[in-house]
């Protein structure tokens, strides 16, 4: 049994019953957004349930949240903020999480290392 942490809280469960942490969830939706704009495209609420694979008044809501602090602007885009938001997530969490096995995508390389 392990005990990891979720959306702001702990949880005890099994190795492989990761989810992904709100701080991941927001910067792949950062992520999702950028490219959406990259590519020409106007990001969608519905362009993102669909690729991120989150539930609507969950996206709605998060969206809402990233709108008041400042990550996203009102037509969906990252704004600077977002940006640093991004950069601080790549180079500082993302390492820390997958250090300590804390991250979805760090936990699942930990454990196809440990098989080998």
């Amino acid at each position: 049994m392990t005990i990891e942490i979720y959306f702001g809280g702990w949880r005890v469960g099994e190795p492989d019953d990761h989810r992904r942490l709100k701080v991941e969830i927001i910067a792949e939706v950062l992520r999702s957004l950028h490219y959406s704009w990259k590519d020409r495209k106007a990001a969608t609420p519905y362009g993102l349930e669909k690729h991120l694979g989150l539930q609507g008044k969950r996206l709605k809501d998060l969206l809402a949240e990233l709108r008041r602090i400042g990550l996203v602007d009102d037509r969906l885009r990252p704004t600077e903020r977002g940006y640093a938001y991004l950069q601080d997530f790549e180079n500082r969490v993302k390492p820390f999480l997958e250090k300590y096995d804390l991250s979805k995508h760090g936990a699942a390389r930990s454990r196809k290392q440990s098989r080998t």
